[in-house]
């Protein structure tokens, strides 16, 4: 029975948002707006309304953009999801920047409607939207109503819309880019899609994110240091409960790690996994700071930028990692295997390829729709069947490979 109403009040909200936006889109279709814009500069609009992890690695193409459209000739802003706006701001980014609350987006309908008229009212030549997955309510919607005269986006997506949504949809756009239909990389997918708007001969390379200083103060005030100090990191957390690896696994990882190296460790991630951070610093031999829930992503980006490796589920903290040129290793599923990780090869020094480790299964690509029975939050077959030593093979290889060129001491005698 909850079910059923859980159908009809998605069923009820999917009606309202299509009313607001046809509402929206009637009543401001004969709106003529002044395009004396300063200096001559078009205005573009960059969409991209997706995860930390996502923005993370569409920092090279969005790099790529701005080059595309110098500021000397265009006014840039970026939609962005609140969730990385202090992530996105601390990059220095010649542009404007524009974010919104996609859940409130989604279900608010005035707050819909007055996001809707803001963006409009910028009078923007051009809207691109960058994300490969995107859904018919959030970006779809706001390239329906932006009232731009060019309107960009992927023809191809992942499977986020539904048939009809997709025959919808394209009608609102001038321009629809066709990307591989092949599982590549983001990486990759992101690259090719600036090659297909830009005319350029744009390659993938990792993304970067410059570490603020201030933040590296607030991580040595956090470590009670004004010196340096030799750590590694743990990210324990995931939005997807499903792609946590059992605590009780990190819990041996950090034990035969406190015999083998000489390193304290960090645990960090959100405030949720409070209880199995403390879990896991009362069982630890070895020094272990408890840093769960006390830092914005400006500071856990500098905290990852100072570590010697970094071990995390599938998440945002991978991307980081890579992003400020730290070695990781990444225990990962097979729902998304190939997209996000592993990574391609990119020759850039100073960069590290996360190191993942999985155990590969036949059901692999099933977009997270797990053909195994779990309960709601115990981790997916092929994330729990991973193994405490295949895990501490990957460390070993990261630092025997990576770290030990830096010509610091790793290992106990």
């Amino acid at each position: 029975m909850l079910r059923f109403y859980n159908i009809i009040a998605s069923k009820i909200r999917f009606c309202k948002r299509e009313l607001f936006d046809i509402y929206f889109a009637v009543t401001h279709r004969k709106i003529k707006f002044e395009l004396g814009l300063q200096a001559g500069r078009k205005r573009v609009l960059l969409i991209r309304l997706d995860n930390i992890g996502d923005f993370v690695l569409w920092l090279d193409a969005f790099e790529k953009f701005l080059e595309m459209y110098p500021s000397s000739e265009y006014e840039v802003t970026v939609l962005g999801n609140e969730a990385w706006k202090d992530l996105a701001i601390s990059t220095g980014a010649s542009c404007k920047w524009f974010f919104l609350n996609t859940s409130r987006f989604l279900l608010d309908m005035p707050y819909r409607l007055k996001t809707l008229a803001e963006i409009r009212n910028r009078n923007f030549h051009i809207a691109i939207q960058t994300r490969y997955s995107r859904r018919y309510a959030l970006e779809d919607a706001i390239i329906r109503t932006c009232g731009a005269k060019e309107r960009i986006g992927f023809g191809s997506h992942s499977g986020s819309l539904k048939k009809v949504e997709h025959l919808r949809s394209r009608r609102w756009y001038t321009r629809l880019v066709q990307t591989s239909q092949e599982n590549i990389h983001e990486l990759e997918r992101n690259a090719e899609f600036v090659r297909n708007v830009t005319g350029t001969n744009a390659r993938p390379s990792f993304p970067k994110l410059q570490v603020r200083e201030d933040a590296l103060v607030t991580v040595r005030g956090l470590l009670g240091s004004t010196e340096a100090l030799d750590y590694y990191v743990i990210f324990i957390g995931s939005a997807d409960a499903g792609k946590k690896w059992p605590i009780s696994k990190y819990m041996q990882v950090v034990t035969r790690m406190s015999s083998q190296f000489v390193w304290a460790g960090i645990i960090c991630s959100g405030p949720e996994e409070g209880a199995a951070a403390e879990a896991l610093k009362s069982f630890s031999k070895s020094i272990l700071h408890n840093f769960v829930g006390r830092t914005d992503l400006v500071t856990l980006a500098a905290i990852i930028s100072q570590a010697k490796f970094v071990l995390t589920n599938d998440t945002m903290a991978v991307h980081m990692a890579a992003a400020v040129g730290v070695p990781s290793v990444c225990i990962l599923g097979g729902g998304h295997f190939g997209r996000f990780i592993p990574y391609p090869r990119l020759d850039e020094p100073g960069y590290f390829r996360p190191t993942p480790v999985f155990v590969k299964m036949p059901c692999y690509g099933c977009n997270w729709h797990c053909v195994y029975p779990r309960m709601k939050d115990e981790p997916y077959k092929c994330i729990s069947d991973i193994s405490v030593e295949s895990v501490l093979h990957a460390i070993t290889k990261v630092v025997s490979s990576c770290l030990k060129k830096q010509g610091s001491a790793a290992c106990r005698e």
